[in-house]
């Protein structure tokens, strides 16, 4: 266990590296696309508990971010099929219906600022690159 202030802060660190590399993965598909085909990004699993992260995701991204009232999706849609399965519902649209929005995050980030922060993770896995011989 860390015993330094030192220490925590490098493994605070880490994790932010952690949280920050998932949205910046969405924003770079986001700008592979020409057409911008995300309108909006629909998040689940465990990481979608965190707002921070969400904020950041919708602001790298610069798309709005729903996250669902139930945000363990794997195992809710696993439940939807078994009970698709046993006809507890008639049809995918029933299903459907019983999806609930939790929140919304909008994009406020600049544009400036998106970019500037694109350019130093990019600097940053650069830096990474090579490192074991």
């Amino acid at each position: 266990m860390a015993s330094s202030s030192g220490s925590y802060k490098r493994m605070g660190a880490v994790m932010a590296g952690q949280l920050k590399a998932n949205p910046e993965r969405a924003a770079r598909f986001n700008r592979l696309s020409e057409d911008k085909v995300w309108d909006v990004v629909v998040i689940g699993g465990g990481a979608a508990e965190n707002d921070l992260l969400m904020q950041f995701q919708a602001d790298l991204a610069n798309v709005p971010v729903v996250r669902p009232v139930v945000t363990e999706t794997t195992a809710l849609g696993a439940a939807y099929l078994a009970g698709l399965g046993i006809g507890l519902w008639e049809d995918f649209s029933e299903i459907e219906s019983l999806w609930r929005r939790e929140r919304i995050f909008e994009p406020k980030m600049s544009q400036d600022r998106r970019e500037y922060l694109t350019k130093q993770w990019h600097r940053a896995v650069a830096r990474t690159r090579g490192w074991e011989q």
